[in-house]
């Protein structure tokens, strides 16, 4: 019977280990204890940093901050100075990721910013190994989700509370639901489609290959102080077009925000045509887009909520998150640089089948009706729950 004891070199049996047997069950050893050190030091680090400093980060909005954090407890440890330029923006990445998404990152994150999957597995592994990142329990699809290691706990308490606020407050649905109805949706993210006119135009665009896999070019710029555009040319043909506007979304509800919002798509023609040399049949008229996703919301000003229903608190950090009928909702508060904070409702949008962007705008401005699930339906559904009487079936 063999006896062994991890972490040791002695190992009984009734006749002796031949050298390559030895040499083997060392390398074995050796590999177990260093698994064993490396739970430790991160089950350790995890444990002390609950205490020293997690109610610091836990109100920091800054990703530098938590980086720093990290580094006043891991640097002496691993015998460094400082991170080097590519840990410290893997680590600042993942800060970010983990403040504002309250989530891991994955190594589908990394993959996005073009690291290669090979490598962003290496750089997630490295990290792990040398205690600045531990796994979550709960994955993102498929994919581990990494935490750094001292905002782990600070992590797990957010996405406590987030489980918490996933549940529609029905006291307050029918307050909401009033004080929606008297405003007008505003649309953000808008994501369209278009084709190139001619294919072999894609070799004479200007703006950088996002990977030697798919071959799509992409390119970004700026159109107003507080909106921005982003688009992608694929070898194929097909042109991807993000309008990213979350500060200042369109309100297709007036004839202002109309000629606003088919000026931007104006600019980004334009762009389109500057970026393979001032063409101008490099794609369809705007008015044949394709509508693909978008967001549109509502924001209520906290300042006036405050006034009129003092007895709620209304600047609770939470995010509710509701899925209903195949739409997500989101409710969270929001700072706006003309309004201040606001308590945003916002639904996300994918279009299955292909809708141009003139037919989007008619259902929109039509009647002044809209064409997908809203808060208002979310909420009052909400209302005709609670006030439903059940049916006696005897």
């Amino acid at each position: 019977m063999l006896d062994c004891i991890p972490g040791t070199q002695r190992c009984s049996h009734n006749s002796q280990i031949s050298e390559d047997d030895a040499k083997t069950h060392n390398n074995a050893e050796e590999n177990v204890a260093g698994k064993v050190e490396e739970v430790t030091i991160s089950q350790t680090l995890n444990d002390s940093l609950k205490s020293s400093g997690s109610v610091l980060l836990e109100t920091t909005t800054e990703p530098e901050a938590v980086v720093r954090d990290l580094e006043s407890h891991h640097l002496l440890r691993l015998g460094k100075k400082k991170f080097s330029k590519g840990e410290r923006d893997l680590l600042l990445f993942a800060a970010s990721l983990h403040i504002h998404e309250r989530r891991g990152i994955t190594v589908g994150d990394l993959v996005k910013l073009d690291k290669g999957k090979d490598n962003a597995e290496k750089m997630l592994y490295q990290g792990k190994k040398q205690g600045l990142f531990l796994t979550l329990e709960k994955r993102k699809g498929k994919q581990m989700q990494y935490v750094i290691s001292n905002y782990k706990y600070v992590l797990d308490k957010k996405t406590e509370l987030d489980k918490r606020e996933e549940i529609m407050p029905n006291d307050i649905s029918l307050l909401l639901l009033q004080e929606l109805s008297g405003k007008k949706y505003a649309f953000h993210r808008i994501v369209l489609q278009t084709t190139l006119c001619h294919l072999k135009d894609y070799e004479f665009f200007r703006g950088a290959v996002l990977s030697d896999k798919n071959k799509q070019k992409k390119d970004t710029v700026r159109l107003t102080t507080r909106r921005s555009c982003s688009y992608t040319v694929a070898p194929n043909g097909t042109v991807m077009i993000f309008i990213e506007c979350t500060v200042d979304p369109f309100e297709l509800h007036t004839p202002e925000g109309l000629i606003d919002f088919f000026s931007c798509c104006g600019q980004t023609y334009s762009c389109l045509q500057n970026a393979i040399g001032n063409r101008l049949d490099v794609v369809p008229k705007i008015n044949e887009w394709y509508l693909k996703e978008f967001d549109c919301n509502k924001d209520l000003v906290i300042a006036d909520l405050k006034d009129k229903y003092p007895m709620i608190y209304w600047t609770a950090r939470g995010l509710i998150k509701v899925k209903h009928l195949g739409t997500i909702f989101q409710i969270y508060c929001k700072p706006l640089p003309d309004s201040g904070k606001v308590l945003r409702f916002e639904s996300q949008h994918a279009l299955k089948e292909n809708k141009t962007v003139l037919d989007i705008v008619n259902d929109v401005t039509a009647n002044n009706t809209l064409p997908f699930m809203t808060a208002e339906d979310l909420l009052k559904q909400q209302q005709e729950k609670k006030f439903s009487i059940p049916h006696n079936n005897h």
